[in-house]
């Protein structure tokens, strides 16, 4: 009877935790549907049946929101910025990571608690002094700018991360690659980073989910609209078009369609490096 019973409340346990993983995901792609298919319809469309599939489908708010909305400048720029970003916090957080978690560095624990600590700090507390601070130095309406700015807003969870991944890697790895004579940077370049691979992958498609969808500081930092990333024009369009459901929500699916294309193509990565740090050796 006893195993009759715990089996009984697995099955209801698993039952509603389906549930609720259903639940979740219809909050996520009905309204995402619901986008996809108003974005292929025309504004008079979109009004009298907002729930129908298009009757006649068409790419033309596809090609005003990408062409009259200015989206294809931004989008080039927002590139540009995710990838110089993504690949230096790629670079500083393993290094920091090695040398916390390899080199023997004094004081580990108290670095990894700065760390956290500086995770905790809203961003909007220096968004004041730093754009001073930015205005004095040219870095306003400066891409170089607003990466500088990523790459250090998003580096204490970066190094946090790959210590994880680290920790799992045995140090007599690295010490027999000491032995063959490789320097400290050649043991993390050619020992650490082939074997963390997985974990770099989930970091940067993570890293570059944050910069893509970041507003404040894009809007804060890049005001001329020749230099803007993706949000802060995005802004602008909605506010141009903002009559126009279908032009908008057209504007809405290229604005979020490479992320999404990227996690698609590294899923498995993605899910790979997600759990290797939880196994040891």
């Amino acid at each position: 009877m006893a195993v009759r019973s715990k089996h009984r409340g697995e099955i209801r346990y698993q039952a509603l935790l389906h549930a609720i993983l259903i639940m979740a995901c219809l909050l996520v792609l009905v309204p995402l549907f619901y986008l996809v298919i108003n974005s292929f319809k025309d504004n008079y469309e979109v009004i009298l049946s907002p729930f129908a599939l298009p009757s006649a489908p068409t790419i033309e708010n596809y090609k005003k929101a990408w062409t009259t909305g200015g989206l294809a400048e931004a989008m080039l720029n927002t590139m540009l910025v995710v990838a110089v970003s993504t690949v230096v916090l790629a670079v500083v957080s393993c290094m920091m990571s090695y040398g916390l978690v390899f080199l023997g560095v004094r004081s580990t624990p108290t670095w990894s608690a700065l760390l956290m600590l500086a995770m905790q700090v809203p961003l909007h507390m220096y968004i004041v002094p730093l754009f001073v601070m930015w205005k004095r130095l040219g870095l306003v309406n400066n891409p170089l700018g607003i990466i500088l700015i990523y790459a250090a807003v998003y580096v204490p969870f970066s190094v946090l991360f790959l210590n994880s991944q680290f920790a799992s890697i045995p140090k007599e790895i690295t010490e027999a690659a000491e032995i063959d004579g490789c320097s400290y940077i050649g043991t993390l370049t050619k020992v650490i980073v082939p074997i963390s691979r997985p974990a770099l992958v989930t970091l940067t498609l993570i890293n570059a989910k944050w910069i893509w969808n970041e507003f404040t500081f894009a809007m804060t930092f890049l005001q001329e609209p020749r230099f803007q990333t993706v949000t802060a024009r995005y802004l602008q369009f909605s506010a141009r078009f903002v009559a126009d459901f279908a032009v908008t929500g057209a504007g809405a699916v290229i604005s979020v369609l490479p992320i999404v294309v990227l996690y698609l193509l590294l899923q498995r990565r993605f899910i790979e490096g997600m759990t290797a740090g939880s196994i040891k050796g």
